[in-house]
């Protein structure tokens, strides 16, 4: 999905503030961390697809990929001393277009980085086999599906409220 400029900043506010109330609630009120530690890995599953839904890998079709020879006379048209003005350029672009964020994308990026973590990292590093720290693994796996079902009912109550206003409906 493209966020406008309007919209952008929605997911990474929203990340943000759950990281700063996560971490005011730790140092100044209950600890959390070792209250409960798979309640940690949920919120994590939750909260880290709305950051990572920017790392969003499209691939363009043949008709939109330049050349690599065309690429190359094109950034050599441009003196260096204007690259500034033509990054600048680019991204106002992009802005106007959209960014694209996609909770899909966020999803399979926390996905990935937990099975990297749970499986490969911490036994390594903290001598706990993966055996004995699977809840880890599956409290986040259980947040990336709470974040995907409550960003589905979000986009299902738009679109009802779309049709409800006398807006065409899908």
């Amino acid at each position: 999905m493209q966020l406008s400029v309007k919209y952008a900043g929605i997911p990474i506010t929203a990340f943000l503030l759950v990281c700063a109330a996560f971490v005011l609630v730790q140092r100044f009120g209950v600890d959390l961390i070792r209250l409960s530690y798979d309640a940690c890995h949920y919120l994590y599953g939750l909260v880290f697809p709305l950051a990572f839904g920017y790392v969003y890998l499209q691939i363009p079709p043949k008709t939109e990929q330049v050349p690599l020879r065309m690429f190359i006379a094109q950034v050599r048209a441009v003196a260096i001393r204007d690259w500034p003005k033509s990054i600048i350029q680019g991204i106002r672009r992009d802005l106007q277009q959209g960014i694209p964020w996609s909770p899909w994308a966020g999803g399979c990026w926390t996905v990935v980085f937990s099975i990297a973590n749970e499986v490969v990292i911490d036994p390594i590093s903290n001598g706990v086999p993966f055996t004995s720290a699977y809840s880890n693994l599956l409290a986040d796996l259980v947040g990336v599906g709470s974040f995907l079902l409550i960003v589905h009912l979000l986009q299902m109550s738009s679109v009802a409220g779309s049709c409800l206003s006398g807006n065409n409906c899908p």
